[in-house]
């Protein structure tokens, strides 16, 4: 099974505050997390792996229509 990180793990990760993550989540301009529970979202590693890697790619790669 794939790794899964908490919000809190994620932050420090991509270096952003709480807000700004979760607009870009929003906006769909980075990875939206798999909900455990109504109030447990969860990112996967690779998909952070891959905004990381190149956000404006993965913005692209991943636009909803």
């Amino acid at each position: 099974m794939e790794e899964l990180y908490r919000l809190e793990t994620v932050l420090k990760i991509v270096d952003k505050k709480q807000g700004s993550w979760r607009a870009l989540v929003k906006a769909g301009k980075a990875p939206s997390p798999i909900y455990l529970g109504s109030r447990s979202p969860r990112w996967k590693k690779s998909d952070l792996q891959n905004y990381l890697e190149d956000p404006s790619l993965w913005e692209k790669n991943h636009k909803v229509s």
